[in-house]
């Protein structure tokens, strides 16, 4: 089984220097290549398939700290309920996903039990966050607003943000050059404040899910939605809302993942970074390819895929270069 990490990181680092133009025609026909010839299993294979449970090292931490967690006890945790496949709350009340399976490895390694406060949707989850009936938030990026009650670890995960559209939206090259589009966008999200801040000119439709947001694109009540690319190919799919697609990027959007510690638990916040400084790279990429994992059909042309590559490489070398010739003449 093709590992999606292993594919895309090169594509990634050899995309950075292709013309924008020309890398929405790559990422078109790169699309087309791969969603013809194969299939992406989206659903979380056996746990077995997990990196082995840690047992506790408690040469983490020293003695005060532990004492300090002794007297905490069970550490109550914010989550979001449906943001499949980072996280979710499913019907047997159990936390589950790429989040949980990170945090359950850092809890183990510190000897800390977590409880899961029962919200039914992510602006619940913030109200208790503020109100302090949970001390932790488990997968959120830092923004100024939570920044009035939270302090944060160091990322735990990293995804970057896509714009989704409908098949027939132009790519989008800069989310400047938009003007009175509608976006759908989960409320109290990263993504929802910064939109409101930066972008002042789009028209933001607030859902309460990821759901929501691409279901509303789809069904033409909203123009795009910015999300992290792996929640949005997620829900893309296991919706089979095959009338979208990716038409840009938004590097400033980056998301980086962070537990979000209340500020009146400074120590617990250096405990908990103790535990993911222990997060290795091969243990985020196992648990990440346990919630999205290919499974091809078919096969995916590969030779296809690099060709398409190369030809956007090169014509862009001569773009480039009538460009420079151009500054010379």
């Amino acid at each position: 089984m093709p590992k999606p990490p292993g594919l895309l990181r090169p594509l990634l680092i050899t995309m950075k220097y292709v013309p924008t133009s020309l890398l929405a025609v790559f990422l078109w026909m790169f699309g087309v290549v791969v969603g013809l010839n194969s299939v992406w299993a989206l659903e979380p294979v056996s746990p077995t398939e997990v990196v082995s449970t840690p047992k506790t090292d408690l040469s983490l931490l020293s003695a005060e700290e532990q004492r300090y967690l002794g007297t905490l006890g069970p550490i109550t945790m914010c989550v979001d309920p449906d943001w499949a496949p980072f996280e979710r709350i499913n019907e047997h009340g159990q936390h589950e996903g790429i989040a949980a399976d990170l945090i359950q490895l850092v809890a183990s390694r510190l000897g800390i039990q977590i409880k899961v406060y029962p919200a039914r949707v992510w602006p619940e989850s913030l109200l208790a966050s503020q109100q302090k009936r949970c001390q932790i938030m488990s997968f959120l990026n830092q923004t100024p607003e939570r920044d009035r009650w939270l302090t944060y670890t160091e990322p735990i995960f990293s995804d970057p943000s896509v714009i989704v559209t409908r098949e027939e939206h132009c790519f989008v090259h800069d989310l400047k050059a938009i003007r009175r589009e509608r976006v759908a966008l989960p409320k109290g999200t990263m993504i929802e404040e910064r939109i409101h801040r930066d972008f002042p000119d789009l028209q933001i439709v607030e859902t309460l899910s990821e759901q929501e947001s691409v279901s509303l694109v789809s069904d033409r009540h909203a123009d795009m939605t910015i999300r992290s690319l792996i929640s949005a190919a997620y829900a893309i799919r296991k919706e089979g809302l095959f009338n979208l697609k990716i038409s840009g990027q938004v590097p400033e959007y980056t998301n980086h993942f962070r537990i979000g510690v209340h500020k009146d638990y400074p120590e617990l916040r250096q405990i908990l970074d103790k535990g993911v400084a222990t997060l290795t790279a091969q243990e985020k990429e196992v648990i990440w390819n346990r919630y999205v994992a290919v499974a091809v059909q078919e096969g995916i042309d590969y030779q296809l895929v690099w060709k398409i590559l190369l030809v956007a490489i090169v014509v862009g070398d001569i773009v480039t270069g009538k460009q420079i010739g151009r500054a010379h003449v």
